[in-house]
């Protein structure tokens, strides 16, 4: 368990350092409706809200495989996403760009941006929409200098840390487990030894007590009959005397 503790801020020290940081830029473009669509001396920024629809074809067009094959020739490492603005209720297309490099990540937002109306005209020409009634983009924000984002090694360090932690209890349950397995076998072999021991002694008396019945005398035998002589000599007495008297 201490070894697992031990180890586990290592771990987390590891997978930072080969994480590393990665760098976030974003820009976003609003969608202004066609100038024949707007009165003259009117404001465009008050149609905005038939843009959405127009929004949401874009963003899928811009996650097609072909922007993706020129965001990789660009730099290899970088991601993107390009998404209306969920924060607003107008024509607003946001460009996210993450990558492993400040320039790398500069470069693709450039390029993305850049790619967004034309293909946003090309929509509209393959739709034989007049010139006059396309719509077009303003670019409206735009990072100048990527930003240092730490989220990937956050989420390198959380997961080392998950793992070490996991590693640790498994660990100190699988090792618990092992001596209390031993233990077991410990105190089942004691008891065994203990009954052997136990047989061997009640057989060891049992014998005992065999050998001296076979060697104590059987009380149940009869004894041997001694002859009875004054018994015989009474008869020869009164034999004689017997004898005596019919002679005389």
């Amino acid at each position: 368990m201490l070894v697992g503790l031990l180890l586990t801020p290592l771990l987390c020290f590891g997978a930072l350092r080969a994480s590393g940081v990665t760098y976030e830029a974003k820009a976003m473009l609003l969608l202004l409706p066609p100038g024949a669509t707007v009165p003259k001396a009117g404001n465009p920024y008050l149609n905005l809200g038939s843009m959405q629809p127009v929004v949401g074809v874009l963003s899928d067009s811009m996650l097609s495989q072909q922007t993706a094959l020129t965001v990789k020739d660009v730099s290899p490492t970088a991601t993107y996403t390009v998404a209306p603005d969920p924060a607003t209720s107008g024509a607003v297309l946001v460009v996210d760009v993450t990558d492993s490099t400040s320039a790398g990540a500069s470069k693709v937002l450039k390029t993305l941006t850049t790619l967004a109306p034309q293909r946003l005209d090309q929509l509209q020409v393959a739709a034989n929409t007049p010139a006059s009634g396309r719509i077009t983009t303003d670019l409206v924000a735009e990072d100048t200098k990527p930003i240092v984002s730490h989220k990937s090694q956050q989420r390198a360090g959380l997961l080392a840390l998950a793992l070490g932690l996991a590693a640790t209890v498994l660990g100190a349950s699988f090792v618990d487990g092992l001596v209390a397995r031993r233990r077991s076998r410990r105190a089942a072999n004691h008891r065994t030894g203990r009954r052997r021991s136990s047989d061997a002694s009640t057989e060891a008396e049992e014998q005992s007590q065999r050998d001296a019945q076979q060697s104590a005398p059987d009380d149940s035998l009869p004894e041997s009959v001694e002859p009875n002589t004054d018994s015989d000599e009474s008869e020869l007495d009164v034999h004689a005397s017997s004898h005596l008297s019919r002679r005389s």
